[in-house]
């Protein structure tokens, strides 16, 4: 029986609009692996307007019932370069705390957060990582990436499409290390 045969038929219908139809079409990629992995500890590198991450969040919560969800946001937030959609930590806070997850904000770029914080974000089951995070920054932060991570964990990256857009790709667990590996010999360079 599939894992979504456990959610009320409300949640089904919810759920299948979020994988097939919802937008923008990029996340519908999230919500799948959501369904998939039914995390229970969610780490979003980039979290902009905060849409993404409340649904994601839901649909987590509807898919892992009585376990709350433990979800954690690295972003620049007030200090977001012009043009880069971001909310400011209170408010992002507003919206992540109304879907009853346990919410932790790391405000800063992606290296300086995973330098503080990874090593209590050990144990992250899904890992997501928009497109606007691309930059040194994220290449430094890959060094801290394989410790937060178990062998069933999954990494997204959304990264740039050949029709213009962004799409989200799963990383192997190998390409995750071998990301750490090139950065440790850019540092020895």
């Amino acid at each position: 029986m599939s894992k979504v045969h456990s959610l009320s038929l409300v949640d089904r219908v919810r759920y299948a609009y979020l994988a097939y139809f919802s937008k923008p079409k990029v996340n519908r990629a999230v919500y799948r692996a959501i369904r998939k992995l039914r995390p229970k500890a969610i780490v979003e590198i980039g979290v902009g307007s905060a849409e993404r991450a409340v649904r994601a969040i839901s649909l987590a919560a509807k898919l892992q019932p009585g376990e709350r969800i433990a979800f954690t946001a690295v972003d620049m937030f007030e200090a977001s370069p012009p043009g880069r959609a971001s909310l400011g930590v209170k408010k992002c806070h507003q919206h992540l705390s109304a879907t009853g997850a346990k919410i932790q904000l790391v405000p800063g770029d992606p290296f300086s957060a995973l330098a503080r914080m990874a090593n209590s974000l050990m144990g992250t089951d899904l890992l997501i990582i928009a497109a606007d995070q691309q930059g040194e920054s994220l290449d430094r932060a890959w060094f801290y990436v394989p410790r937060m991570l178990h062998d069933a964990s999954v990494v997204l990256l959304e990264e740039p499409a050949a029709d213009g857009m962004t799409a989200f790709r799963q990383l192997a667990k190998s390409e995750v290390v071998g990301k750490y590996v090139g950065d440790m010999r850019r540092r020895a360079a």
